[in-house]
């Protein structure tokens, strides 16, 4: 393995393909990239090592591979297992409205009597007048590549099949050739990438392809995306360049597998948040890393394939839906086109739960969107034993009245660690078993509570497989607690701030979408009171919005259209600048419904008490106006 001089073991893993979990992006903070010096000689350990790996672990050669560099020739190092990035299991189907397809791109099939000697009629002219009057279709243009099929058939005699983009000619070719117009919808995630093969026409999805997105080696979460783009121009067309190439491998791969050529894919969309819209489109990201966050570009927008390095039809087109806000991106838009949020009757709440949530409260008076910062914990990072939804990842635990506890785990195999929703549901089932308090406090009167690193942890089961943790405890500890009472805390908060923004008390219906929206046990959130109170029956899981909302906007003009006015029509609310933002981030954190709402009662009846004192005093409000 060959690096430039200063590299770090992780950048020259990177660049031979050999992806290490890096959740902080390179920063030395997470303590995920553990490699084992074999050979040769290395940087001696920093500051930030010596407080991640303890001093057994050092003087068996363990280090963070971020934080190690070469010196004076040739290092060996050992990759164990747990610090490649693991796959994980990506959410692809939904639950969706069907719609009429209305796709950006027409063929027209006609037929031209072949000209005999003499004639000088261009053959693009031949081609406009036989449009005009076998389908009324109107010609204005054609694209260079168009040309050599124009005249390879038009001179025969023959009929052909002819593909417009509008007025534009992109290409002829004989009915069997053109039967299939192809398009690619992408959901561009922040940890994951869901592709999509669809049959423009009939607006039928052929095939479907998750994949990580290769950016995680660069961080976990938007945060340290952003960081790494503003370190330079270099990192930045990293960032960019990693997901073009995923991007190709992907569409490659869906043809490939279904017999067609990437050639056939002549309309591709692609939604995401907008730090992902941002980096993907070469767009500057410093002004989404400081407040008030605001994107630079929140219009809708069309080019060429070629121009953003993807691999498809000459003539293809990539449309790019607009965000909303800075942390509320086209993917969001997405969801709340699939959804039909705007139809829905009775006050509705789509929430697309992540590492960063997003919110849209939709009434009588129209739709306002917040996003709120949850934090790694749903996507299992910052947790002891936190993993992403891979094989082996605990999804599910339940404890009964017996105090019995059973777990389920991704794809049935052996339990490596905890994913998001099977921290949450631990969380709930020791809530319910009155091992962990409404404040979020481990009690230590269980014998299944230890003490590890000086704090409680409740032990779930030993961990499987062939790795150095093969035989300990998997556990939730006190500080896993209370990054899940964080994380679960910003959306209750965010669910909060928008039902008093818009003068309501309750919804009629919740809407969960996303991959941890769509394993979330209902009862698990319900019972931490992460969102609003309502029965079950009233939560719907969606699955995939964003993604069908991308197949959507792929097929159907009329759906950009009807997205560009929503774009224009949202609100936005800001809970960083709403006032007593604190006091709701401070109630969410509380489990169970019973003690969110006697948190909130108590700040209310204090607020009461402050008006009273105050009465006939009038003095400025935080809010505008003026408080009587």
């Amino acid at each position: 393995m060959e690096t430039e001089d200063g590299s770090t073991v992780l950048e020259a893993a990177r660049s031979v393909g050999i992806e290490l979990e890096s959740a902080c992006g390179g920063q030395g903070t997470c303590g995920k990239c553990r490699v084992i010096v074999r050979g040769g000689m290395a940087s001696e350990p920093d500051e930030l090592e010596r407080c991640l790996l303890s001093p057994g672990e050092m003087a068996e050669g363990v280090r963070l591979a971020c934080r190690t560099k070469p010196e004076g020739g040739t290092l060996s190092v050992l990759v164990p297992r747990q610090s490649l990035a693991a796959r994980q299991r990506i959410q692809l189907e939904s639950e969706s409205a069907s719609f009429r397809p209305d796709p950006p791109l027409s063929v027209h099939r006609v037929r031209l009597a072949a000209e005999g000697a003499g004639a000088s009629r261009a053959d693009l002219d031949r081609l406009r007048a036989a449009l005009e009057d076998s389908c009324g279709a109107r010609l204005s243009g054609c694209e260079p590549h168009a040309a050599a099929s124009l005249v390879r058939h038009l001179r025969e005699g023959e009929e052909v099949d002819v593909l417009l983009r509008g007025g534009t000619l992109l290409e002829v070719g004989r009915p069997e050739q053109l039967s299939g117009t192809l398009g690619i919808a992408v959901d561009l995630g922040t940890s994951k990438i869901a592709m999509y093969l669809v049959e423009l026409a009939s607006a039928r999805t052929i095939s479907a392809l998750g994949m990580e997105n290769p950016q995680l080696s660069m961080g976990h979460d938007v945060i340290s995306r952003l960081a790494a783009a503003l370190r330079g121009e270099k990192e930045a067309g990293r960032l960019r360049g990693v997901v073009v190439e995923a991007l190709n491998r992907g569409m490659s791969k869906l043809c490939r597998e279904n017999g067609l050529p990437t050639r056939h894919i002549l309309e591709i969309c692609v939604v995401g948040n907008t730090a992902m819209h941002h980096i993907f489109l070469g767009l500057p990201v410093d002004r989404l890393a400081m407040s008030p966050f605001t994107p630079v570009l929140a219009d809708p927008l069309e080019l060429r394939a070629d121009e953003v390095g993807l691999d498809a039809h000459p003539g293809a087109r990539v449309f790019f839906p607009p965000p909303l806000a800075g942390f509320v991106g086209s993917d969001h838009l997405a969801a709340i086109l699939a959804s039909r949020l705007a139809s829905r009757r009775g006050p509705a709440l789509l929430v697309d739960l992540g590492t960063n949530t997003e919110l849209s409260l939709k009434t009588p008076r129209g739709i306002t969107c917040c996003s709120c910062a949850s934090g790694p914990a749903f996507e299992g990072g910052c947790l002891r034993w936190g993993m992403r939804a891979a094989p082996g990842a605990v999804e599910r635990v339940t404890v009964n009245e017996a105090g019995e506890l059973k777990l389920w785990t991704v794809d049935g195999k052996g339990p490596r660690g905890l994913c998001g929703s099977g921290a949450m549901s631990a969380l709930a089932s020791l809530l319910g078993a009155g091992i962990v308090d409404a404040g979020g406090r481990m009690l230590v009167n269980d014998p299944r509570v230890t003490v590890e690193e000086e704090e409680p942890a409740f032990r779930i089961a030993r961990a499987a497989g062939p790795t150095r943790n093969r035989g300990r405890w998997i556990t939730l500890s006190q500080s896993d607690v209370r990054e899940l009472q964080k994380a679960k805390g910003a959306v209750r908060a965010g669910v909060e701030m928008l039902l008093e923004h818009a003068g309501i008390r309750e919804v009629a219906q919740v809407l969960l979408a996303g991959a941890f929206g769509s394993s979330l046990d209902i009862a698990s959130a319900l019972q931490t009171a992460m969102l609003a109170p309502v029965p079950a029956s009233r939560i719907v899981q969606l699955g995939n919005a964003a993604g069908a909302g991308a197949r959507e906007l792929l097929c159907s003009v009329r759906a950009r259209h009807r997205c560009s006015r929503l774009a224009r029509e949202i609100d936005y609310l800001e809970p960083a600048t709403y006032p007593r933002h604190e006091l709701y981030f401070a109630a969410g954190m509380m489990l169970g419904e019973e003690a969110v709402q006697e948190f909130m009662s108590k700040w209310r009846k204090g607020r009461g008490r402050e008006a009273e004192g105050h009465r006939g005093e009038r003095r400025p409000s935080s809010e505008g106006g003026t408080l009587v």
